[in-house]
């Protein structure tokens, strides 16, 4: 299974903030300005070049990200630019846990990230995957710790 690096953050900030600019502009709108034809053209373009703007963002991060993490029955492998930079197998992994993606809404920046505790050469190491939860099971690692 394949999965670009951030990807699901990055859909969700692009989201919340198209989300929160809709409803600033709203209220802006229905407190400020008359309800007259050309003040609705301009609200609704408005809206539309905002909704718009977010699709490009996300398009474009999509189209240019070229890392991903790949999971394969025995090893995650971190994929930049066609080349393997970080291969870390299975059996060096200590412990998993899943931060769910609504403890974003708390403040928590692990929030919808599966991190992964793993030793490197006696070395304690991190690593953080962008992932919903419904592809978690999808994952062939076992004794995942949700949050």
């Amino acid at each position: 299974m394949k999965i670009k690096k951030n990807i699901y953050h990055i859909l969700f900030f692009d989201c919340f903030f198209v989300f929160i600019f809709l409803i600033l502009i709203s209220f802006g709108f229905f407190l400020g300005f008359d309800l007259i034809k050309i003040n609705i053209m301009l609200y609704l373009l408005i809206n539309f070049g905002i909704v718009t703007l977010g699709i490009i963002i996300f398009t474009i991060y999509y189209l240019l990200c070229n890392s991903y993490f790949e999971f394969s029955k025995d090893e995650i492998n971190l994929v930049k630019n066609k080349k393997n930079r970080k291969k870390i197998q299975y059996k060096h992994i200590y412990f998993v846990e899943y931060h769910r993606l609504r403890n974003l809404f708390l403040g928590d920046s692990k929030g919808g990230k599966l991190v992964i505790h793993y030793k490197d050469n006696n070395l304690e190491e991190v690593l953080e995957v962008s992932l919903p939860f419904w592809k978690l099971k999808k994952i062939p690692i076992e004794k995942i710790l949700i949050r």
